[in-house]
C-alpha cells in the first residue's frame, strides 16, 4: 500500500497534506478520466466526505492514507512514510486486487451502491499508478428483506433462519413428501394403518441430504427415525 501511495505522488496524482495531519489524498483534477465508470463529471460530485477539507486542494479530493487523529485506537496505526496513520478504504482494494491478482484482471464485481464512490475511487488510483485493473465491471442490485436492503450491520441481529422460515414453502409438491408428512404425535393405533415404506432398512432413494425446505427435512428426520 505505501508504494502504490509513492508510485502516484511521483506521478502528481497525490499529494501530502499541508495541514500536517499526514493525510495523503488523491488529486481528482489531475485525472483527467475521473468519472468514467459512473459517466459523471468532476464538477458533478459531491464533496469526498473521508477526511477534513482543509488539508485538500479540492473538495472531492479522497484519500489515500489517514493519519493518525487523537481519539482512534492505537491498535488501527501504523508506522508509513507521511507519519503514524491507516490507509484508506479504496487503497486498502486496489493494493490486495494487484497483488494477488495481478495489475491486470478479468471481472470486478459488487453492488450497486458500490459504483461510486468506491469502485470509481479504486479505478482512478490503479489506472492513475500505470495498472490496467478490471477489464469488465459488474454491479449487482440490492437484496431487499422488509424493505430495508440487507447488509452486515442489518443481518446481524437478524438470523437466517428468520428469513428462510418467512418465505419457506409449507408444503413440497413431490410423491414422497405426500407419503411421509403425518404429524409426529400420531398415535401407534395409526401408525400402524399407514403404510410401510419400501425402502426400511436402508437409505431412501432420494437425496435426504440435499433437502432444502423445513419441511422436507423434517419429513427426512421422521424416515430416519422410524416413524414414516
Amino acid at each position: 500500500m505505501h508504494a502504490l501511495v509513492q508510485r502516484l505522488i511521483d506521478a502528481s496524482h497525490a499529494y501530502p497534506a499541508e495541514d500536517g495531519s499526514g493525510d495523503v489524498y488523491f488529486d481528482v483534477r489531475s485525472w483527467p478520466s475521473y468519472g468514467e465508470l459512473t459517466r459523471q463529471s468532476v464538477d458533478e460530485m459531491q464533496d469526498a466526505p473521508d477526511a477534513d477539507p482543509r488539508g485538500k486542494r479540492d473538495p472531492r479530493d479522497f484519500a489515500l492514507w489517514k493519519g493518525h487523529k487523537e481519539g482512534e485506537p492505537q491498535t488501527a496505526a501504523w508506522s508509513s512514510p507521511w507519519g503514524t496513520g491507516r490507509p484508506g478504504w479504496h487503497l486498502e482494494c486496489s493494493a490486495m486486487a494487484t497483488k494477488y491478482l495481478g495489475d491486470t484482471f478479468d471481472i470486478h464485481g459488487g453492488g450497486l451502491d458500490l459504483r461510486f464512490p468506491h469502485h470509481e475511487n479504486e479505478l482512478a488510483q490503479s489506472a492513475a499508478a500505470g495498472d490496467r485493473f478490471a477489464r469488465f465491471w459488474l454491479h449487482n442490485g440490492m437484496v431487499t428483506f422488509e424493505g430495508q436492503k440487507m447488509s452486515s450491520p442489518w443481518a446481524t441481529p437478524s438470523p437466517r433462519r428468520r428469513c428462510w422460515i418467512r418465505r419457506a414453502p409449507k408444503r413440497c409438491a413431490t410423491s414422497w413428501d405426500r407419503r411421509t408428512t403425518a404429524p409426529s404425535s400420531t398415535t401407534a393405533q395409526a401408525r400402524s394403518r399407514r403404510p410401510k415404506r419400501p425402502w426400511r432398512g436402508s437409505r431412501p432413494s432420494w437425496p435426504a441430504r440435499g433437502l432444502r425446505s423445513c419441511g422436507a427435512r423434517r419429513a427426512a428426520r421422521r424416515i430416519r427415525r422410524g416413524h414414516g
